[in-house]
Parts: structure tokens; C-alpha cells; sequence
């Protein structure tokens, strides 16, 4: 028996605001097909997971006590699997009362990519292994299953309740629960097998990349432990070979080891983003969050795609516009359900005007207070009133995040792979911006390899912009380039890095993509880099040309923070030979680059 101990507290389920709850019917998936509901928790009777309660709730309690919550029961159906089912115990609130002190870190792409990183010379095979119906192997305290209560209806309309035994898929212990036993056979493996390897199991989907020589015995342990301990393996998913899917992404180590999409999954995306492509099209706000949760997945591999997802971003909590003709009644009852930020709290009684919405504009004229609300002017007794609704179901697409969706499905289609091999490149690098007004600077150093660090060793650009030389899109509301610095000392570094790479300094690498360091003494770009993301203009379209200037070198960008007194090469770079004089006549003009920072900054907008 596994108890659940530590995980339900009396004070958190005594609450007045939160209860657990009887829930007397399942889900419309499950409703739909009552058959196939039924012949699944039959399965799971059968096996042992699951017991009937013929005398229902009122047998329920008694058995439990208190301890009582049923949830729904769903069916989850995808074309080329079987179906699944699926207990929702969020809404009898089983999930939200449960505690968990321990958090799960699963493996992702990134920890394949670090372990063949460190051998890039040696011939991998892949070995995946799943563990069948991984969840309901672990058994739950009795005292502690009535948080596991379904009804079931079959296909006469009769009711039929059970409890799970063991934890069912659905409820927040269960993953918990079973990574505690999966992390208990993974560590079992690691002691077992003696050769170099990787091992890495998510929830239950194994991963093992063993060298070839090795991996037809290594893999033959692996399930031989398996089935020592006990632990039921799905063996029709059982795989060895140089390509194989696991969690989702289709890997291969045949020549350069790399990961790509699966058919599947390509397809999903690009039928999702279709409706985005064409400029005026309305897209469902729901829909829009779920193509988001699927690119979001898709670029933890694909990392420098990240950046172009702010329009999306964007897209997705985009107000929609209502215009609302209201007279002196209606404005004054509209005013008394606006909060200090002018968002609509209440349902107006008056005028269709709903809760959550924002008020913008009254005529031409921007609204930011209340009583100015009130005092307005008006035309003949009415007022035309523009508010935002962020809230609305659909949202309609612009100009740029169609050309946005275009881009993405395009790599989409293509295939780009994901390389899983990044090598460290040597060297040390500083760049740095200043604004002062509508006058910027630009400033970059990189220490040739061998060259001892003194001034006059160095490599450097040094750029000087002007408000007019900034396109629309750059310049910043407030007038002062300041507001802005930010996508400043992104630009710096990557002006710094298209000069090392233009000198030559960056080596050529042929198997994977090399990663270049440089420092940065803005803390909020290191972040913002790290992130591959961010959601303020001008410094998202920075990033997304940083982005595509990488991936067609094959380079993968790594900022490190430095402290401002410790960059004062780049500061002075930047800041222009009129005010450090001294230190500009250490430096060598022949060692000066001149990068083309206009082509640079444009080339994310696709």
C-alpha cells in the first residue's frame, strides 16, 4: 500500500470556501459513448484497480467516512490509439485539497542534448521502453481512496459507481505517486548497467541511449530487470534503432544526431495554423491558447523559433473593440462600476456593457480618470464610448501576425531539425549601448585567441545611432531612446557577434551548432536571451533577428551577466572616442569592424 500521508490536511478541507463534491454523472466525452465507458472500467474492475460499490454514495460513506469525493470519468479519443479514460478529480476539488511538498523535474529534449553534446564523436542507439498503465500500479491507502469515486452510465441510462484502489489518471497524486516508483527502477538500471549510457525516464516513457556496441545487451537488462521487479512493460512499444519517438519528437542518431517533428504532429500544428495566415481572419481565442501550448512544447526544441511567438502572444490577449452610444444616464451608471483602472466591474443595468471589459476612449479623446469621465463634453445629450473586450471568443489577425503564421508553418513544413549536438566555442566578448535622448550608442569587444587583454589586442566595433536612422517600429512613444535600452544592448551583441563571425573568429564546426558566449551587463536582456522571448516591442524584434541570424550559422547565442563597473571597455566603446580619449588611443583602427547594423536589425521582419 502507498499512503498518501501528508497530502490532505484538515484545516484545507474543513474550508468554507472549497469543499469536496459528489458528482452523479460523467462526462459528455464518456455520455457520448457509454459502450466504450463501460467496457474500460470493466478493464480496469478486472485487473484490480478499480472495485464496484453496489450500494453507491450512501455504501460510499460508509466505507470512507468523510473522505468522500467523486469526480467525472471521460474518454479521451485519438486517431490511432486506443481510447482512454481519463477521472477528473479537479472538479470535485479532490485535486486542489490535495498537498504536495515535493515538486517532479521530468527530462526534456535539452538533457539528450547535453549528454550527446559531451560525446559528439560516439555512435548512439536509442532504446525506449514504456510501462503499461504506469499510474494505477500504485495503490492507494484504504483510508484515503473515497477521494476516488466515479459513476459510470451505461447505454440504458443506469447509474454505476466505483472507486479507484490505485491512483487513476486525473488526479495530481498520481504523477507524484509514480515518479517516486519509476525513479526507484531508474536508479536500479543505472547501478546495473556498467557501460556509459543515458537514462532518463518521463512520467513512463523510458529513454536510453547506449554505444552501439553495447546497446543489445544493455537494452536485454533493462527489461530483464524490468520483469525481475515486477514492473509490466507495453512490449508492442518496445524500441532499439537509431530513430525512434519519445515524448513526442521523432530522434535520430544515424549521422548528425538530430530531432524533428513527427507526421503527425507536423500536420496538427499546420492545420491549427491556417486560420492565421490570411490577415482579417477571426480565431477563436481558445483555440489560439491550445496552438500556442503546442508551439510553446515545440520550440523547447527548437529555441531560436521562440522569439516570433510574442505575436502570437500578442494576438491571443488583443482586445477586441465595442463601441457603445450612451447618454448622461448611462455614462453616470457606467462610471460607477468602473475600478481606478477604468475596467468595467460589474454588469451595467442600462446599456450592454459587460464586466472585464475596458474603457479606452470616449469620442477621439483618451479617458483615464473617472471624473473626467464625467466631465467630458458632449454632442446632443450622447457620447460615443470605444471599450476593449479581452475577453471575447474571437480576436481577428493583423497584417504582422499573419506574416508571423506564414513563417511558422513554413519551418513547420519544412522539417528544420533540432540539432542535439552544441559545442562551446572559446573566447571572451563584451558588448554595451548608452541612449541619451534621441542619440544612441553602440559598443562591442572580443579578445582574439592567444592575444593577451589589453586595449590595444582588441577587436571592436563601435556604432553611432541617430532617432532618424531607426525605423517606425523601433522608436519608442516617450521620445527618448532611453525608454528603449534594453533592445539597444540586444542589438549591441548581436552586432558583436555578426563581427566575430564576419572576422572569423567564431571556428567552423561540422557537426552540430556551436555556442558562443558573450557578456552583457543588462540583466533584463540576459533574461530575455536565456528566454528566447519577450512580449515588449521594440526588444521581441530584436531578439527575433538575433534568432534567425543564428540559425542560419548554425550558432546558438549564451549571454552572461557582468557588472556595469566590469564592462567599462564596452561602456567606453560605446560611449564614443570624444569622451574617453585616453583609452580610444590604446585601440588599433585596423582592429575596428563596421557592421551593417540596419540590415541586422531587419532581418527578423518577416
Amino acid at each position: 500500500h502507498t499512503r498518501l500521508q501528508g497530502d490532505w490536511s484538515s484545516d484545507v478541507c474543513s474550508s468554507d470556501l472549497v469543499e469536496l463534491g459528489i458528482l452523479e454523472e460523467p462526462c459528455g466525452s464518456a455520455l457520448e459513448d457509454p459502450d466504450c465507458l463501460m467496457r474500460l472500467v470493466q478493464a480496469d474492475v478486472e485487473a484490480g484497480f478499480a472495485d464496484w460499490i453496489p450500494g453507491g454514495v450512501e455504501e460510499a460513506r460508509r466505507l470512507f467516512g468523510a473522505n468522500c469525493a467523486a469526480g467525472k470519468l471521460g474518454l479521451v479519443k485519438k486517431a490511432g490509439s486506443e481510447p482512454r479514460l481519463v477521472g477528473d478529480s479537479s472538479i470535485s476539488c479532490a485535486n486542489q485539497l490535495s498537498r504536495i511538498r515535493e515538486k517532479i523535474e521530468l527530462p526534456s529534449l535539452f538533457d539528450v542534448e547535453q549528454f550527446v553534446s559531451r560525446h559528439p564523436s560516439d555512435r548512439w542507439i536509442a532504446f525506449s521502453l514504456d510501462v503499461a498503465k504506469a499510474h494505477k500500479r500504485i495503490r492507494v491507502h484504504p483510508s484515503e481512496q473515497g477521494f476516488s469515486l466515479f459513476c459510470a452510465v451505461d447505454s440504458a441510462g443506469q447509474n454505476h459507481w466505483l472507486v479507484y484502489r490505485t491512483c487513476h489518471f486525473g488526479a495530481a497524486w498520481s504523477a507524484y505517486w509514480w515518479s517516486r516508483a519509476g525513479a526507484a527502477y531508474v536508479r536500479c538500471v543505472h547501478r546495473l548497467l556498467h557501460g556509459g549510457h543515458f537514462l532518463a525516464m518521463y512520467v513512463d516513457d523510458l529513454l536510453a541511449l547506449f554505444k552501439q556496441t553495447d546497446a543489445p545487451l544493455q537494452a536485454s537488462l533493462c527489461i530483464m530487470l524490468a520483469c525481475a521487479l515486477g514492473v509490466p512493460l507495453s512490449w508492442h512499444k518496445l524500441q532499439l534503432s537509431t530513430d525512434l519517438n519519445w515524448i513526442g519528437w521523432r530522434l535520430c542518431f544515424t549521422n548528425e544526431p538530430c530531432a524533428s517533428l513527427p507526421d503527425d504532429k507536423r500536420v496538427r500544428i499546420g492545420v491549427a495554423l491556417r486560420a492565421l495566415v490570411q490577415e482579417g481572419n477571426s480565431v477563436c481565442r481558445r483555440e489560439l491558447r491550445q496552438l500556442l501550448g503546442m508551439l510553446c512544447w515545440f520550440t523547447t526544441g527548437a529555441r531560436w523559433l521562440r522569439p516570433w511567438l510574442s505575436e502570437l502572444f500578442h494576438l491571443l490577449f488583443k482586445q477586441q473593440l465595442r463601441f457603445q452610444k450612451l447618454d448622461a444616464a448611462q455614462v453616470h451608471e457606467l462610471a460607477g462600476v468602473l475600478s481606478d483602472s477604468m475596467r468595467v466591474l460589474a454588469k451595467c443595468r442600462l446599456a450592454d456593457i459587460l464586466p472585464g471589459w475596458q474603457l479606452l476612449s470616449v469620442g477621439s479623446r483618451e479617458v483615464a480618470t473617472k471624473h473626467e469621465l464625467l466631465g467630458l463634453p458632449h454632442r446632443s445629450g450622447w457620447w460615443w464610448v470605444k471599450f476593449g473586450d479581452s475577453e471575447s471568443a474571437k480576436v481577428k489577425v493583423s497584417k504582422a501576425e499573419a506574416a508571423v503564421a506564414r513563417f511558422i508553418t513554413q519551418v513547420v513544413n519544412e522539417c528544420v531539425p533540432v540539432p542535439l549536438v552544441v559545442s562551446n566555442a572559446t573566447g571572451i566578448a563584451a558588448a554595451d549601448a548608452f541612449a541619451e535622448g534621441k542619440t544612441a550608442g553602440l559598443g562591442g569587444w572580443w579578445l582574439p585567441a592567444g592575444a593577451p587583454l589589453r586595449p590595444e589586442c582588441l577587436q571592436y566595433f563601435s556604432v553611432r545611432i541617430t532617432w532618424d536612422d531607426l525605423p517606425d517600429w523601433f522608436r519608442p512613444a516617450s521620445g527618448d531612446l532611453q525608454s528603449c535600452i534594453a533592445a539597444l544592448e540586444a542589438l549591441a551583441q548581436l552586432l558583436l557577434l555578426a563581427c566575430r563571425v564576419e572576422a572569423q573568429e567564431v571556428s567552423q564546426h561540422q557537426v552540430g551548432w556551436l555556442a558562443i558566449r558573450q557578456m552583457c551587463d543588462n540583466l533584463g536582456v540576459v533574461g530575455a536571451s536565456a528566454k528566447q522571448l519577450s512580449l515588449k516591442r521594440p526588444l521581441a524584434a530584436v531578439l527575433q533577428s538575433c534568432a534567425l541570424f543564428c540559425s542560419r550559422k548554425r550558432l546558438t547565442l549564451r549571454l552572461s551577466h557582468v557588472a556595469g563597473e566590469r564592462n567599462e571597455w564596452a561602456d567606453m566603446l560605446s560611449r564614443g572616442a570624444d569622451r574617453f580619449n585616453d583609452f580610444w588611443q590604446k585601440l588599433s583602427p585596423q582592429r575596428r569592424c563596421f557592421p551593417k547594423w540596419k540590415e541586422l536589425l531587419a532581418l527578423g521582419q518577416v
